[in-house]
């Protein structure tokens, strides 16, 4: 995995798998402090990621106020060569 230092942030490059379909996240940033990520439902949706009934809703609190969340499992999430199933929390 590249990690690359700009505009004094970490950034890096992450491709999501979801339901055979996936899609490469250029520049995304990486916030050490976060409790979780959180990835814009408009980007992730060209995946058919999307706001589904039963999807579980998350409230996220930090310094810019408080943000609503749905999470999904995704098939993986790949950083360079390093491959990680997970849950994904999109902001709606």
């Amino acid at each position: 995995m590249q990690i690359e230092y700009a505009h004094n942030l970490l950034q890096a490059s992450m491709t999501i798998c979801y339901r055979g379909r996936s899609l490469t996240i250029d520049n995304l940033i990486i916030d050490t402090g976060a409790a979780h990520s959180l990835l814009a439902s408009d980007v992730v949706s060209e995946i058919g990621i999307k706001f589904e009934n039963g999807d579980k809703l998350l409230r996220s609190f930090g310094i810019g106020g408080d943000e609503f969340s749905f999470q999904k499992r995704v098939d993986h999430i790949q950083l360079g060569e390093l491959i990680i199933e997970i849950f994904l929390k999109a902001a709606i």
